[in-house]
């Protein structure tokens, strides 16, 4: 028997209890380089969170047994400071917008988005954060940032930069 190489892509819950939209979402999630998982109540996100941590949860607002989203991004938000937060709703609300904010998402997202390309950028973004807040070091390509050190390599050469030019880097 084979053994199977771990797969390192990052895994992201989606959270969404019609079927088709869960099943849609995590198809697409995969497709675009995720490890993707599909949980359709806050029960079956629980038991996933302690069995396969996420990096980030993609989470909808109305589901059903008891538990929304906002009670959910709590209970996320909680276990994790890291761990990516993003409500994709129907609620355009103000008011659930600013709750579920408040509440320990980082994002929101009112469905139907108008393109898919726009999830994906949010998500790589949020990633992108929880990474750099983890490690101190932003990698685009072989250009490495390091936040801590306030150091730019590229492959194995430092490149020399003045304290504005690094906080202008790192800006960006």
């Amino acid at each position: 028997m084979a053994l199977r190489p771990k797969d390192t892509r990052p895994h992201v819950i989606v959270v969404e209890d019609e079927q088709f939209q869960r099943e849609t979402l995590v198809d697409f999630l995969d497709e675009n380089g995720y490890r993707a998982s599909g949980v359709d109540s806050g029960m079956a996100l629980r038991k996933l969170v302690e069995k396969d941590p996420p990096a980030l949860v993609l989470l909808d607002l109305r589901l059903p047994g008891g538990e929304d989203g906002f009670t959910l991004a709590r209970f996320l938000r909680e276990r994790s400071r890291k761990m990516g937060i993003i409500m994709v709703t129907a609620s355009g609300d103000t008011v659930d917008q600013v709750v579920g904010l408040e509440t320990g998402a980082d994002d929101y997202i009112v469905k139907p988005f108008k393109h898919p390309s726009e999830l994906i950028a949010r998500i790589r973004t949020r990633l992108r954060r929880s990474n750099i807040l983890a490690t101190g070091q932003l990698t685009i390509g072989d250009l490495k940032i390091d936040m801590v050190a306030h150091e730019v390599t590229r492959g194995e050469k430092k490149i020399l930069l003045t304290r504005l030019e690094f906080e202008l880097l790192a800006a960006l």
